[in-house]
């Protein structure tokens, strides 16, 4: 980003964000500024469907840089030729995943279904703020279909055993070898410690299985309330290696509406 246009950038995609958001199927649309490199923003979507996608104005993407490698996007679950033509031409390393391991909740398809399923779309309305955490994974060298088997394994369990975890996925980044982007979504700081009890066969297939697959986290941030973050890392110190920005307590500035799970429920 031009860093000429930086403050220009605060006023537009706050207007972009909260427009977006007052749409049905947008759920989160925020940004922050990146605290370790200047002239950098991070930005974060939830659109239910690829239909519900909002693409950024032109008024927005001027204030953007032409884009290189060290600019990224990764999209999770579902998309078309539309939104991977209007992210493609935002530049930068565009990551669509092919082969998803793992879930996103689907709110609308659920909301209608029998129970279970109707307990999981209830979990999308708690009234609190959702805990969302991304990083790449680099996995090490021949280990990577033994970390995705496991991982899926452990996922399937979660799937029931927590409904409030509402996305557990990841996918290889197309033409990096051993690597993985990752993705969590939890409804609230409860909701993330529901996905891995203590103890449970969730835990021991993750820590035995997966974990000792990983080799690094070039990339990792964390979205919360403070005092969610401060509770991860509480039952597990090594959730300190993930960047934190916090919604709400004046430390980060929140460039857009905070996220709303519970719309339409």
């Amino acid at each position: 980003m031009f860093c000429t246009l930086f403050f220009f950038f605060f006023f537009r995609y706050g207007q972009y964000a909260e427009s977006a958001q007052a749409n049905a199927g947008v759920r989160m649309c925020f940004s922050f500024a990146d605290r370790d490199k200047e002239g950098v923003v991070l930005q974060f979507g939830w659109f239910d469907s690829a239909k519900d996608y909002v693409a950024q104005p032109e008024s927005l993407t001027a204030c953007y840089s032409s884009g290189s490698d060290d600019d990224y996007t990764a999209v999770f679950g579902e998309y078309d030729s539309n939104v991977v033509a209007k992210i493609q031409a935002l530049g930068g390393s565009c990551s669509f995943n092919d082969g998803m391991g793992g879930y996103i909740r689907d709110p609308k398809g659920a909301a209608d279904a029998d129970a279970p399923a109707a307990d999981m779309a209830a979990a999308f309305k708690t009234g609190q703020l959702p805990m969302i955490w991304l990083s790449k994974r680099k996995i090490k060298a021949g280990l990577l279909e033994q970390a995705k088997i496991s991982f899926q394994k452990g996922v399937n369990r979660m799937f029931n055993n927590a409904p409030t975890a509402i996305a557990i996925c990841e996918f290889e980044v197309p033409h990096e070898s051993d690597t993985l982007w990752s993705l969590r979504v939890f409804n609230s700081f409860e909701g993330f410690k529901r996905h891995f009890p203590v103890p449970s066969a969730i835990l021991f297939r993750m820590v035995f299985n997966v974990v000792p697959t990983w080799e690094a986290f070039p990339i990792g941030f964390s979205f919360s309330a403070p005092e969610s973050i401060q509770g991860a890392i509480a039952a597990n110190p090594g959730n300190s290696a993930y960047t934190q920005y916090h919604f709400g307590d004046g430390t980060d500035a929140l460039i857009g509406p905070l996220p709303d799970f519970g719309k339409g429920f």
